[in-house]
């Protein structure tokens, strides 16, 4: 109930007053802007974590992976040659890699006049035995190209001594394969090979693996 009472010009209302309610707050748009951006953030660090982790699988994975390399890799670096196909006297050329590997079933008559040779008129600064380049004496096994500008297209059985020639730089070797005349002081290399039998050699492995 409401009492008026009138003081001059004055006039005063006496009520009771109303409870004291407490409101809900309501969400201004900077709340919800925080709110909105927070979540954000927490999506954005939540993405992170999970990228990272498949990033640092990826790494340790293949860490791993690069450190012992898979067969397929290793066959790459590694071809065999079927000995039975290359008659006595011929040679078999071959690319690996991106390189020209000859191997060569020499003749008796071929092998007979190695140890003959001179070793003070071999021009490589390191001169080698012909048993020192071969593993078995009828198969010679070399790279038949050496370091210049421009490639070298190597002949063999041919040139001043019988082993290879190139015609492009005037180089004669032996068939040893050993540098006897000519602009380069370097033998032809030998490459890293095994026999796997008597038929068959495997160039670019260096020893037969062990089997268990």
């Amino acid at each position: 109930m409401c009492h008026t009472q009138s003081l001059g010009s004055v006039t005063i209302n006496n009520h009771h007053p109303q409870p004291f309610r407490v409101l809900p707050l309501k969400s201004s748009s900077l709340d919800q802007y925080f709110l909105c951006t927070n979540n954000s953030l927490l999506n954005r660090f939540t993405s992170l974590a999970i990228i990272s982790a498949y990033v640092m699988k990826y790494v340790i994975r293949n860490g791993v992976s690069f450190s012992n390399p898979i067969k397929d890799v290793i066959s790459v670096c590694e071809f065999e040659v079927n000995l039975k196909n290359i008659a006595s006297g011929r040679a078999e050329r071959a690319s690996w890699p991106n390189k020209e590997v000859f191997t060569w079933q020499r003749a008796a008559k071929q092998i007979a006049r190695m140890p003959t040779v001179d070793m003070h008129l071999l021009p490589d600064p390191d001169p080698e035995l012909d048993t020192d380049r071969v593993k078995k004496s009828e198969w010679l096994i070399v790279i038949g190209e050496y370091n210049t500008p421009s490639r070298c297209i190597m002949l063999p059985y041919d040139g001043m001594y019988g082993g290879f020639l190139c015609y492009y730089h005037g180089v004669h070797y032996d068939v040893s394969g050993r540098i006897r005349r000519g602009s380069v002081r370097t033998n032809l290399e030998v490459p890293d090979y095994v026999f796997i039998d008597d038929n068959t050699v495997v160039i670019g492995r260096k020893k037969n693996p062990i089997k268990f």
